[in-house]
């Protein structure tokens, strides 16, 4: 008996051994992809829920020594996204609003946790050449032509026009290499002529008439929010007609029948959100949705959103993402 004894102490320990691995590889504890911001097999149920994301005007700066700028990042799926970002008043302000798009350890390490990245690369270098009408000329270093991806071709290009158009004396974009005219970068990506702020982030052919809707991301735990824009056939002139082009993507979590919408005649629109089954963090970056497109189609001076708890209005402007 007392033989028996070690053998069965030994069946034990490797019984419970190998159940012990066995659940493990069927519910593994962390994503083998490395990306801890993903929301990829997070049990919603147990994990901590996504930050409420802020609803907030531009900042109150020193306006002799500073100045606020939009800068357009991208993100993991290249979508150009605007951000708001602070600086010191230079000769330049266009040059060092592009600065912030450089992809060096500051710029990185500030815009990273959002999900984002700067669009230029450290050995691309850049002039700028003001003429008139608002056309403002880019000089690229030959640099440029070592990239070879078109995606970040295009990001590079687009965050560029987006950045320099949000100054009110740039309506116009022209890119050189050298001292010439630019072409067509290496992989693939069309350089030549003048860009202007037109279809940012669409995916569709364009069609008569273009509206700029307001979608967000999620960079787990944060959100981050970006202009979107749609062609129709018909113009979408009204609030009524926008919010429906805009429950209408298959990207927005509320349907039509979600919203109601009063006083659309008026500067000061209310929106009453039915949807009850979303979390305070959903809930506020749908309100911010709703916000930043009307305020980007619309002269409204405010809207009133009722959500089935609380009653808020909110003074336009407000900003998509801010630094």
């Amino acid at each position: 008996m007392k033989k028996l004894i070690p053998l069965l102490l030994l069946a034990f320990i490797l019984y419970f051994t190998y159940n012990y691995f066995l659940g493990a590889l069927d519910n593994p504890a962390v994503s083998s992809n490395g990306n801890n911001n993903s929301t990829a097999g997070i049990d919603k149920t147990t994990s901590p829920q996504a930050n409420v994301p802020a609803i907030d005007a531009p900042p109150a700066i020193n306006t002799t020594t500073m100045f606020y700028h939009t800068v357009y990042y991208a993100d993991a799926e290249g979508h150009l996204v605007p951000v708001l970002c602070t600086f010191e008043k230079t000769p330049s302000r266009a040059k060092t609003a592009l600065s912030a798009l450089v992809d060096n350890a500051q710029n990185t390490q500030q815009i990273s946790p959002y999900g984002l990245r700067p669009t230029i690369p450290q050995e691309v270098t850049i002039s700028l050449a003001l003429k008139e009408d608002g056309l403002i000329k880019v000089g690229l270093g030959a640099a440029v032509m070592q990239l070879g991806d078109p995606a970040k071709e295009e990001a590079l290009l687009k965050s560029i026009v987006y950045t320099l158009t949000e100054f009110d004396n740039i309506s116009a974009v022209e890119f050189l290499i050298g001292s010439r005219p630019a072409t067509s970068l290496t992989g693939g990506t069309n350089a030549s002529g003048t860009f202007r702020r037109e279809d940012i982030n669409s995916t569709q052919e364009k069609n008569t008439y273009r509206t700029t809707l307001y979608t967000y991301g999620l960079y787990y735990p944060d959100y981050y929010f970006y202009p979107q824009t749609v062609y129709t056939e018909e113009a979408c002139s009204t609030v009524d007609d926008i919010l429906a082009l805009l429950t209408a993507q298959s990207t927005f979590i509320l349907n039509a029948d979600d919203i109601i919408i009063s006083d659309t005649m008026t500067p000061q629109p209310t929106v009453e959100i039915r949807n009850t089954n979303l979390s305070q963090a959903e809930l506020t970056a749908v309100k911010k949705c709703i916000l930043l497109t009307l305020q980007e189609n619309t002269n409204i001076s405010s809207c009133t959103i009722h959500d089935g708890q609380r009653v808020d209005t909110y003074a336009m402007p407000i900003v998509a993402n801010m630094l």
